[in-house]
């Protein structure tokens, strides 16, 4: 639209760069709730200010592309319509497999800043004034990114200590895996609390400890499970995490942990910054794998499949509310779960009802999914079903009930 206009916007860019970090600088520490239906923990009520920033953040964002719309338009017109669609189509499919390989290498923002940059400044004719304001942009984005986060192909993520929440950790102690009193750190992806990365066991702690409190009440959640059914040696858990889950089943004396885990960077923190590196142990076997297409694969036997708090912070789509989560907590899910375990299994889910509706819903599902209903724990928000010992409902080949 904008090819045949007089005015020529491509040099424009680097301004229009610079408007649209500012912006994303500026607004970083808000968190804009969408709808009140979306199932996000601690989710805000919509705003008139909310909504404001989003329009705003929007515009930022698109203008940047209208200088190389303008540039790419006035390129396309010199070329016959096959042509320039055929270059359309693979810039198109170049930038999906760029923004892909950013997913696969981990690498963060400001590298492909500066591969943009770079190709800018190849293409300008005003060189000097747009390295003027890109090495503005650079030196604002490199003081204000922590340089302690940690970029996964899902999260931007940090690691803090719960005492004290606003200083990025980099780095855990040498002796964190044999310490007194271990520290508990809190993960966040997305400035947002996801899990916390600690050894839930209360030996490790001594009672003036101010974890001490608070890691015994957390054992005995994770470890209900297996105190109701007791002597299970092959567990399977589906989002592992921070590997809490795993060290409960290897306290119970399970002999074989698979643990599926969709985030090798999550996996990889753990390691690091969890005291009691359950990821480490021999009897453990992690599978970086998202949990649905990893239950369809798999072999029957298991004892005892754990649906940890299996929760995510990213959203399928932009034009979605649903998260990537709803894919698994599904009727077709948990049949296929409960279909991996062996006689007298038992198949236990956790979640946190961040929402009134959440508790009766998992509840429901659970029921059609293995034919009769679990037994339900509420602790405050914080929900266990642990579903009856018994032979398992027929099914056809597609997991539909008999």
């Amino acid at each position: 639209m904008m090819a045949d206009r007089k005015w020529r916007l491509f040099e424009w860019f680097p301004g229009f760069l610079a408007v649209n970090i500012g912006t994303l600088l500026l607004c970083r520490n808000f968190v804009i709730g969408t709808s009140t239906g979306e199932a996000r923990f601690h989710a805000l009520d919509p705003a008139m200010l909310n909504t404001l920033l989003l329009v705003w953040i929007f515009a930022a964002n698109a203008l940047i592309f209208v200088p190389l719309g303008q540039k790419m338009g006035g390129l396309f017109h010199a070329l016959p319509r096959l042509q320039a669609y055929g270059w359309d189509i693979a810039g198109s499919l170049c930038g999906t497999l760029g923004f892909g390989l950013f997913s696969l290498k981990l690498f963060s923002p400001l590298v492909g800043m500066v591969i943009v940059m770079l190709i800018f400044l190849a293409l300008s004719a005003r060189r000097a004034t747009a390295l003027l304001v890109f090495a503005g942009v650079l030196t604002v984005m490199g003081l204000t990114t922590d340089r302690a986060a940690i970029w996964s192909p899902y999260y931007y993520i940090t690691v803090h200590r719960t005492e004290t929440p606003l200083q990025t950790e980099s780095q855990p102690p040498a002796d964190l895996r044999t310490m007194r009193n271990p520290p508990i750190y809190a993960v966040k992806v997305n400035q947002l609390g996801y899990h916390f990365d600690a050894t839930f066991d209360p030996a490790r702690y001594d009672p003036p400890s101010p974890h001490a409190a608070y890691v015994g009440k957390m054992a005995g959640q994770y470890r209900l499970p297996y105190a109701i059914a007791a002597g299970r040696e092959r567990v399977l858990v589906v989002g592992a995490g921070g590997g809490t889950d795993i060290e409960a089943a290897l306290a119970s004396g399970s002999r074989k942990v698979d643990a599926v885990e969709i985030d090798r960077v999550i996996a990889w923190i753990s390691g690091r910054f969890n005291a009691a590196a359950p990821y480490a142990n021999p009897r453990v076997a992690l599978h970086i794998d998202d949990a649905r297409a990893y239950l369809q694969r798999a072999r029957p036997g298991d004892d005892l499949v754990v649906f940890g708090f299996l929760d995510s912070q990213t959203l399928f789509s932009s034009m979605s509310n649903v998260r990537l989560d709803g894919y698994v907590y599904t009727v077709e899910s948990l049949r296929s779960a409960y279909g991996l375990l062996g006689e007298n299994g038992v198949l236990s889910l956790s979640f946190y009802l961040g929402r009134g509706w959440l508790g009766p819903k998992l509840f429901r599902m659970v029921t059609e999914a293995v034919a009769r209903p679990p037994a339900m724990y509420i602790h405050g928000q914080q929900m266990i079903l642990i579903c009856p010992e018994g032979s398992r409902p027929e099914t056809d080949r597609r997991g539909r009930l008999v």
